[in-house]
């Protein structure tokens, strides 16, 4: 269990940091498209650096919890996995 807690703990410092310093929005526009086109509309990459914190977060808090009530370590990463994904899904379509 304290692998997964390490993970997760490591992954909120990063994704605290991307929050606060980083950014992941790329508002580059270029003149010859017209301004109707979306063009104050960011992307966020799915392998940006906020996106995969939340899906390490995930993983690691998902695994914690599942290591706690008695799961083996392939069905806590299993279930960390799926979690991480899904947190990873939301925050892609929050933070674009």
């Amino acid at each position: 269990m304290l692998i997964f807690a390490a993970i997760a703990v490591a992954a909120f410092i990063i994704a605290a940091g991307s929050f606060l310093f980083g950014h992941d929005i790329d508002h580059d526009v270029d003149h010859d498209v017209g301004h109707d086109a979306g063009a104050g509309e960011g992307t966020i990459s799915i392998f940006s650096t906020k996106v995969i914190a939340t899906m390490l977060m995930g993983f690691g808090a998902a695994g914690a919890i599942a290591r706690y009530y008695g799961l083996g370590y392939p069905a806590s990463s299993a279930i960390g996995v799926g979690f991480g994904v899904v947190l990873a899904a939301i925050a892609r379509s929050r933070l674009a």
